[in-house]
């Protein structure tokens, strides 16, 4: 088992993503993240290891939603996960470093650790990266609007909320 603090986008942002995740799944390429179960998210940190309870509950902060772009489609070097970059400008910055400061260092995965993560929403972990990423951009405006309005902590495969926070709107 592993653990995700996540961010939740606002419902409109999520109807887009799903959107593009349906397209993926009914072309044949890719319905990991539909079966998943989970909605479109970003994940602050994964960890191996459950992290202790009051650390999480530390970890989980109340805040105020925060304004982000989503967009371009983007796939990471060297594998076939393919995203969709998520801009939320120093406020989405400073949320990563205060969560991972609360976090151990060697319980976050090192691609999500200061310095190395990269804000993003999934639409692809496996599957034809290149098929997905023509599909995914030719369904997604160049950048969209959205907000992130709610912390979870999570425990997957599969995907099960333990922690939630909503966010003021």
């Amino acid at each position: 088992m592993a653990y995700a603090i996540c961010l939740r986008l606002d419902a409109d942002a999520e109807v887009v993503v799903e959107a593009v995740w349906r397209k993926l799944a009914g072309a044949g390429i890719s319905d990991d993240m539909v079966r998943l179960g989970y909605a479109p998210h970003l994940s602050l940190a994964v960890l191996d290891e459950e992290p202790h309870e009051a650390v999480v509950a530390g970890a989980l902060e109340d805040g105020v939603a925060i304004d982000c772009q989503l967009g371009p489609v983007r796939q990471f070097d060297g594998t076939d996960v393919v995203w969709l970059a998520l801009a939320g400008g120093e406020v989405l910055m400073d949320l990563h470093r205060r969560v991972l400061q609360r976090l151990p260092t060697e319980l976050v995965r090192s691609h999500y650790r200061i310095g190395s993560w990269t804000p993003h929403v999934t639409l692809q972990t496996k599957g034809d990266a290149t098929r997905a990423t023509a599909l995914a951009e030719a369904a997604w405006p160049e950048q969209q609007s959205a907000k992130l309005v709610g912390m979870e902590l999570v425990r997957f495969p599969p995907v099960v909320v333990l922690k939630h926070r909503a966010f003021r709107v």
